[in-house]
């Protein structure tokens, strides 16, 4: 059987009729959202999607991708895109596996302009995540940016590489990764893996990554830059285990931080747990640990093979 072959999303629906058939393979030639995939015809399928892992043609036929790997790029999100696209497409590249039942989400290498993202249902912020997923989600990049590349991304006058993933928030208020709000999700995460990326944020009131009411969370071989002098980096509250390892946590170096700013924040509201960062850097920061949890119940933090260092 023949491949036929389009340039895009948008050239599915120009496939005439005759040279449809079911399973039939298309190759999408996009070097980022492209890939091999397969018609599949069935009446009144209810798929509305342009982009992603199974995407509309017409009321009966649509394309589904033969990768069982989802990528944030399958969605859209391209270095070369504003900010409101990439948020859009890593937000449904994220529902889209929350809603299969799929694990982790990926992303290639490249700097990604994004406005916050949801790893959890929120009936204003994110309807499209799976209300019932009460399971595990990851975000996986493709590298971390090392010391010195971290810490003058972006500073006057200073010179870095680009290499790894990069996601460069855009919002200047709020946290940038948000993972289980308990004020407004009703379904917490149970299990959340961020790894291979770097983040860098630029909120005066935030933190780069907020993880709450999550019972086990991973973090390994993330960068976190505060590119503001009230920029924070990770904060974990009414949670009750992490595990973090080769963590990069730096004040960017052109900025002094002031009050605020903190590199990682630990407050147990209601529950105990364990935390463990191990081979890692924390610099740069007004605080670089912080305890708020203010309820007299200690919460046990670990630190191994870590350096600390103020501004």
């Amino acid at each position: 059987m023949s491949v036929l072959e389009v340039n895009s999303f948008s050239d599915l629906s120009s496939i005439t009729s005759g040279s449809r058939v079911d399973g039939g393979a298309v190759l999408i030639t996009d070097n980022r959202s492209g890939g091999v995939g397969a018609l599949r015809n069935v009446t009144s399928h209810g798929i509305t999607a342009t982009s992603g892992m199974k995407v509309k043609l017409d009321n009966d036929w649509y394309w589904e991708r033969q990768d069982s790997k989802v990528y944030i790029e399958y969605f859209g999100a391209d270095p070369g895109n504003s900010a409101a696209d990439n948020t859009t497409a890593i937000q449904e590249a994220i529902n889209y596996a929350s809603n299969n039942e799929i694990e982790f989400v990926y992303a290639a290498d490249g700097i990604y302009e994004t406005n916050p993202i949801y790893f959890y249902y929120d009936a204003t912020d994110n309807p499209g995540f799976e209300t019932n997923r009460n399971g595990r989600i990851g975000l996986i990049g493709a590298g971390q940016l090392t010391i010195a590349d971290i810490q003058r991304f972006g500073a006057s006058g200073q010179t870095w590489r680009d290499y790894g993933t990069v996601f460069d928030m855009q919002n200047t208020t709020g946290h940038g990764f948000n993972v289980s709000d308990t004020d407004s999700s009703p379904y917490p995460q149970r299990k959340v893996l961020l790894s291979n990326f770097s983040l860098i944020t630029k909120s005066t009131d935030g933190y780069g990554i907020n993880i709450e009411s999550a019972p086990v969370s991973e973090i390994h071989n993330v960068s976190i830059q505060g590119a503001h002098a009230t920029a924070s980096a990770l904060r974990f509250t009414t949670s009750w285990r992490a595990t973090v390892t080769r963590l990069l946590a730096f004040a960017r170096i052109d900025i002094t931080p002031t009050s605020g700013s903190v590199g990682v924040l630990v407050g147990s509201n209601t529950f105990g747990g364990n935390f463990m960062i191990t081979d890692s850097s924390i610099t740069g920061f007004y605080n670089n640990v912080k305890d708020s949890s203010g309820d007299g119940q200690f919460t046990p933090f670990m630190f191994k093979d870590t350096a600390f260092q103020t501004s």
